[in-house]
């Protein structure tokens, strides 16, 4: 089997983005001023972030399995 550089930089640096995407996306903790309780709540940013991390990790998995494949086939 033949591991290529891009597909290792393409992992690495799909990592780093999703990983990114998935901190921007956490929920943020809010404190309410009548009660003085906290919750927990999603805004649309972090939602959005959120699907963007889950778009990038698919494509990095999809990506990563072709080169996979591309490498397994490609053996004589």
């Amino acid at each position: 089997m033949h591991w290529s550089f891009g597909l290792i930089l393409l992992g690495f640096l799909g990592g780093m983005i999703g990983g990114l995407f998935y901190g921007l996306g956490q929920e943020s903790k809010f404190r309410c001023e009548k009660c003085g309780g906290s919750f927990l709540s999603h805004t649309k940013v972090s939602r959005v972030f959120f699907v963007l991390c889950v778009i990038t990790y698919s494509i990095v998995a999809a990506a990563i399995a072709y080169g996979c494949w591309l490498a397994f086939t490609s053996r004589h």
